[in-house]
Parts: C-alpha cells; sequence; structure tokens
C-alpha cells in the first residue's frame, strides 16, 4: 500500500520504466521535492511559485506528454557566474518543468542502481 494524500490505494504493477515515472503518487512526490529546492527562473521564464500556483495543471500537462512519449525538455538558460580568481563559469539553469521530469526519472530509477 501507498499513501496518495490521506488515502490508502493498493501498489500498482509496473510494466516499463515509463510506468514507474508517470506514476502520479510519484509525481507528486518529485515535484514536491523540486518546489522546496526552490532554485532560479529557468528559460521559460516561469518561476517555482508560478509553477506552484497552477501545479495541478502543469502536472496533469506533465503527466500526460511524459505517458504519450511526447514530451520534449526545453532549452537551458546559460548564464556565467563569477570564480573566486575572477574568471567566469558558464552555469545552466533549467526549466521548474525540466527539473520536475528529470527528478521523476531520478526517484524511479534508485531502486535499480
Amino acid at each position: 500500500m501507498k499513501e496518495v494524500v490521506g488515502e490508502q490505494v493498493p501498489i500498482d504493477r509496473y510494466y516499463t520504466l515509463r510506468d514507474k515515472i508517470v506514476d502520479k503518487w510519484n509525481m507528486h512526490k518529485a515535484a514536491k521535492e523540486v518546489i522546496t529546492n526552490v532554485g532560479s527562473v529557468g528559460i521559460d521564464g516561469v518561476s517555482i511559485a508560478e509553477f506552484n500556483e497552477k501545479y495541478k495543471f502543469n502536472m496533469q500537462e506533465l503527466h500526460r506528454q511524459l505517458k504519450n512519449g511526447n514530451y520534449q525538455p526545453s532549452p537551458v538558460l546559460r548564464v556565467y557566474i563569477l570564480k573566486s580568481d575572477g574568471s567566469e563559469r558558464p552555469l545552466g539553469i533549467p526549466t521548474v518543468k525540466d527539473r520536475n521530469s528529470s527528478e521523476f526519472s531520478k526517484r524511479s530509477n534508485r531502486a535499480y542502481i
């Protein structure tokens, strides 16, 4: 049994890794982890707060895209940060949606690593 927002539901059987990644319980837990991590705005300009305001819609859309196999990650925002010696190093900032999809996969693969 696993708990989904206060109710007990039977554990699903997973036939493919995609089934495990798009499991709504897994997606919810992973998204909450991304939201608590905070982070900068990606190339799409959507902040964690904005993503969280439309949480249900955003998660349904991401679930649909992942389940249908038509999810496409966005380009990464490139910024440069200063190093202690005065030089700069590049840093890539993904969108909130991409951070979520990455976290879904990471959480799903933990059992296999």
